[in-house]
C-alpha cells in the first residue's frame, strides 16, 4: 500500500486534488460574485419609492442575514432604510427582518443602533426650529425691505430728470466712475438685486422644512421607539450561547431564580431619547439610567425597571404603568410623573427626590423598603402627590420627608413602619386607612381634612378631637414656613384660601 503513494501515482494524485480544490474555489468565488450582485441589486430595490419593491428587497435581505459575510452589510442597510421610513408596513418588515437569525448580542447590539437613531431624532428637534426660525426672519426683513425700495424708487423717479438717470447709468458701467464699496455694502445690494430668487428659495427652503417639523420628526421617533421596544423584548427571551446558556441551566437545576433571571435580563441606558407613545411590555432591566428623555403617554406593561442607576430630567407624563417595578437608585428633581396611572407593580428601595406625582391613579401599587435598619429603603423628599389617588395600596418601611399629599384620595392603604417628617395630608378624603408602626405625624399634618371615616386607624398621638381644634391662622402658617418644595406650598396656599 505504501508504495502506491510513490513516483507516478503520487504525483497523479497531488493533481486531482489540486484540480478538486481549485474547482471548489472558482465554484465558491463564482457562487459569491452572484450572491454579491444579487445583494447590490436588492440594495439598490430597498432605498425605491415603490412599497412593493422596498418590502420584497427586505424579505430577500432577510436572507443574507444567515451569511456571515453579509450579515453586518445586511443589518447596516436594513438601519439606514430605517432611519428614513415612515411607514409602519415597511418598519415592521424591517424590524422583522433585524430581529431574524440574530442572537442575544445581535439583538443588543442592533438595539444599540436604534436608540442611537432615536437620539439623534430627538437632538434634530432644536436645530430644525432654529432653521425654520432664521428662514421666517429673513424672509420677512426681506419683504419688507424690497416693499419699502419699491416705494422710495416710486417717488425718486418723479424728481430726477433725464440726465440725471443717464449719468447714473454711465457710472453703472464706468469702473473708474463708481464709488468704492465695502464687502458689507455689497452683499446687501446683491440680496436687493436678487430678492425675488431669494424669496423663491425661502419659500423651497420652508417647504422642505415644515413637514419635518410639524409631524415627520414625531414619526420618526415614535417608529424608532416600538423598534427598539421590539427588539429587546425580543433579547430578553432569546437564549444565551456557549458557556453562559450552560451556567444558566445549573443555576436553573440548582432553583438559583436571581441568578438564573441574570442571563435575561439587559441593560438600558436612555440619554436624550425620545419614546413618547411608546408601547413596551414583558422584560427585565439589569441596570437601567433614563436620563433628560421622555416616556409621555406610553403604554408600558410587565416591565421591571430594576437596578436603576438614575433617573433625572425625565417626563413620564399621562402613561399607563401595568404591573411595573421601579427598583434601586435615585430619582432626580425634575422628574415628572404627572397625570400617571399605576397598576399593582411598585417602587423599591428607591430614593425618590423632588419628584412630580401630581395627579397620579394608584391601584394596587406598593412603596417598599425592605427594611428601615438595612440600607435597602424607600426614601422620599419634598415629593408631590397632590391631587392624587391611592386605592388598595401600601407604603412600608419608608422616610418621607417634607412631602404633600393634599388634595387626594385615599382608600385601603396601609402605612407600614413608616417614618414621617413634615409630611402633610390636607384636604386628602381618608378612607379605610391604617397607620400602622408610623412616626413623625401630628394633628396639623391632616389639616383641613376632606373627610376622615371612623374605620380609620390614625396613629396613637393623633386624634381627630386635636386637628379639628387646630387654630387657622397658626397652623397654616407653620405649614408653609416648612422647606415643602415650592409647587406643594403655592397647591396648599390655594387650598386654605378656599372656605372650607
Amino acid at each position: 500500500m505504501d508504495s502506491f503513494f510513490t513516483g507516478a501515482n503520487l504525483t497523479w494524485i497531488i493533481g486531482i486534488i489540486s484540480s478538486i480544490a481549485a474547482g471548489l474555489s472558482a465554484l465558491s468565488k463564482f457562487r459569491y460574485q452572484n450572491k454579491l450582485e444579487l445583494f447590490k441589486e436588492t440594495n439598490v430595490n430597498i432605498f425605491k419609492q415603490e412599497k412593493e419593491e422596498v418590502l420584497a428587497a427586505i424579505s430577500t435581505m432577510s436572507v443574507f442575514k444567515k451569511d456571515s459575510r453579509f450579515e453586518k452589510h445586511t443589518t447596516n442597510v436594513l438601519l439606514s432604510r430605517l432611519y428614513t421610513e415612515l411607514d409602519y408596513d415597511i418598519t415592521n418588515a424591517i424590524c422583522g427582518a433585524l430581529i431574524q437569525y440574530s442572537n442575544r448580542r445581535e439583538l443588543l447590539d442592533i438595539s444599540w443602533e436604534v436608540l442611537n437613531i432615536n437620539r439623534n431624532f430627538f437632538v434634530q428637534t432644536s436645530p430644525v426650529n432654529q432653521m425654520i426660525s432664521d428662514l421666517d426672519k429673513s424672509w420677512s426683513a426681506l419683504n419688507a425691505e424690497s416693499s419699502g425700495t419699491k416705494d422710495d424708487s416710486s417717488k425718486n423717479l418723479t424728481v430726477e430728470t433725464k440726465e440725471n438717470l443717464e449719468e447714473s447709468a454711465e457710472k453703472e458701467t464706468d469702473l473708474s466712475k463708481q464709488p468704492k464699496q465695502s464687502a458689507t455694502e455689497s452683499l446687501g445690494n446683491l440680496e436687493k438685486a436678487m430678492s425675488k430668487e431669494l424669496l423663491d428659495n425661502y419659500k423651497q427652503r420652508s417647504l422642505t422644512w415644515l413637514p419635518k417639523k410639524r409631524y415627520e420628526l414625531l414619526w420618526h421617533k415614535q417608529i424608532t421607539a416600538d423598534t427598539y421596544s421590539r427588539i429587546l423584548r425580543r433579547a430578553y427571551y432569546s437564549q444565551p450561547s456557549g458557556w453562559n446558556r450552560m451556567r444558566q441551566k445549573l443555576y436553573r437545576l440548582l432553583k438559583a431564580k436571581r441568578k438564573y433571571n441574570r442571563f435575561k435580563e439587559l441593560d438600558m441606558d436612555f440619554y436624550q431619547n425620545d419614546f413618547n407613545y411608546v408601547y413596551m411590555a414583558d422584560f427585565n432591566t439589569s441596570s437601567c439610567s433614563i436620563v433628560r428623555s421622555a416616556m409621555g403617554s406610553a403604554v408600558i406593561v410587565d416591565v421591571g425597571f430594576l437596578n436603576i442607576g438614575r433617573i433625572s430630567g425625565s417626563s413620564f407624563l399621562e402613561s399607563a404603568f401595568h404591573n411595573c417595578r421601579f427598583r434601586g437608585g435615585v430619582a432626580e428633581s425634575d422628574t415628572k410623573f404627572t397625570s400617571c396611572k399605576f397598576y399593582r407593580g411598585g417602587f423599591e428601595n428607591m430614593h425618590l427626590k423632588e419628584v412630580d406625582f401630581y395627579g397620579t391613579t394608584h391601584d394596587g401599587v406598593i412603596f417598599d423598603g425592605e427594611n428601615l435598619r438595612n440600607t435597602f429603603v424607600l426614601k422620599m423628599d419634598q415629593c408631590s402627590f397632590n391631587y392624587s389617588t391611592f386605592t388598595k395600596c401600601t407604603f412600608r418601611n419608608c422616610y418621607i420627608n417634607y412631602s404633600a399629599f393634599a388634595g387626594c384620595y385615599f382608600e385601603d392603604v396601609l402605612f407600614e413602619n413608616v417614618i414621617f417628617n413634615e409630611t402633610y395630608f390636607c384636604n386628602s378624603d381618608i378612607k379605610r386607612v391604617s397607620f400602622s408602626n408610623c412616626s413623625g405625624l401630628h394633628p396639623r399634618h391632616f389639616y383641613r381634612y376632606y373627610q376622615l371615616d371612623s374605620e380609620t386607624k390614625l396613629p396613637s398621638q393623633v386624634s381627630r378631637a386635636e386637628i379639628d381644634q387646630l387654630e387657622k391662622g397658626v397652623t397654616e402658617k407653620y405649614i408653609l414656613d416648612c422647606p415643602l418644595s415650592a409647587a406643594d406650598k403655592t397647591y396648599l396656599q390655594s387650598l386654605f384660601a378656599v372656605k372650607k
